[in-house]
């Protein structure tokens, strides 16, 4: 009897293990197979979501550039418009200021005829009226130059703010599934119900 007893025994152990191992191997499948569901699910449905928001930012992103473009237009033709005007006015100025200089020599050089005063002196006095004539020319230039020192400065500010307000219209990197992600998780449920089985 003592001489059968180890082999059915060692038998009985022998099935049990096999039994504890395909146990083990189903539990890991069955595992296996739900986390691969769950998280094909879960990969899923967060790419859907990431891609509606994607799509919205893009939206949002090309309205808001169109937006940008056409502030940035609209604020590039009132300086050009102010740029204009300037210069016609500094024009207008220059052009009265010299007329004006010339006018009034042409009249100290009568009054200065008809008083005896002398050729020297009354060209002297025209020249002085000339020279007055040709300051307030060179003060209206200077003012010009530097109102279209402003334009010129207010337009870069402009272009600036407006490559400013592209850049913060850029959109992140385009979603996707992580694919070696998901495979980890798959792997490590079905390892971690193998483990229980196994070894419990």
């Amino acid at each position: 009897m003592c001489l059968f007893a180890a082999p059915v025994a060692g038998a009985a152990i022998g099935s049990a293990q096999i039994a504890v191992s395909s146990a083990a191997m189903a539990a890991a499948f069955n595992a296996g197979a739900i986390s691969l569901a769950t998280t094909a699910y879960t990969q899923y449905a967060q790419n859907q979501q990431q891609k509606a928001v994607f799509s919205q930012q893009k939206s949002a992103g090309r309205i808001n550039r169109a937006a940008a473009q056409e502030d940035a237009n609209a604020s590039y033709q009132q300086l050009a418009a102010r740029e204009l005007q300037e210069r016609e006015a500094t024009e207008a100025t220059i052009s009265d200021v010299e007329g004006q200089a010339q006018r009034n020599a042409a009249l100290a050089a009568t009054s200065a005829g008809e008083a005896g005063v002398s050729g020297n002196t009354a060209a002297a006095i025209a020249n002085d009226i000339r020279r007055q004539g040709i300051t307030e020319t060179g003060r209206a230039k200077r003012s010009l130059t530097f109102t279209e020192g402003q334009i010129d400065a207010e337009r870069k500010a402009v272009h600036a703010q407006t490559k400013g307000r592209f850049a913060n219209t850029q959109l992140g990197p385009r979603p996707s599934i992580d694919y070696f992600g998901a495979a980890l998780n798959v792997g490590a449920n079905a390892f971690s119900a193998y483990s229980v089985v196994k070894y419990t």
